[in-house]
């Protein structure tokens, strides 16, 4: 939903403005398949999309969100993993983030950093254990 030099305005956990810029808008389609093996009866393919966006503010403070969307035929299941990272923190290394989707909406919680991303709307709520930034509307 974004491209590089849109502006996106939050609202901080004491009530103020604080304005971003997009750095980073990529999208990247993928497929990736094998030839089966003798005796198997399906190719693996893998198909999906990677998307990576960065946005900086003038306080410094930047969000990196990736998120990938893949799927294998067959069986056929999709599979969706994003990661936050907010100022460099990728968050505890030996916990694995976890991605929910439900309906319009993406949930990312990367241990104690959580984003809230909707559907063509893009990041509505991103949050690290101090601080958290709601959207503007």
């Amino acid at each position: 939903n974004y491209s590089k030099g849109d502006s996106v305005f939050f609202v901080t956990e004491t009530g103020e403005t604080e304005g971003f810029v997009v750095q980073v808008s990529e999208f990247f389609p993928m497929q990736i398949s094998n030839e089966p093996d003798e005796g198997e009866e399906y190719k693996l393919i893998f198909q999906g999309y990677a998307i990576y966006t960065i946005l900086e503010s003038s306080n410094k403070t930047y969000f990196d969100i990736e998120m990938h969307l893949n799927s294998y035929t067959p069986p056929v299941y999709p599979e969706v993993n994003g990661t936050v990272r907010i100022n460099g923190d990728w968050g505890d290394p030996n916990v694995e983030p976890i991605t929910t989707v439900k309906e319009d909406f993406v949930y990312i919680d990367n241990g104690d950093m959580h984003c809230t991303l909707a559907k063509n709307i893009g990041i509505v709520s991103i949050s690290s254990r101090d601080h958290t930034w709601t959207l503007k509307r």
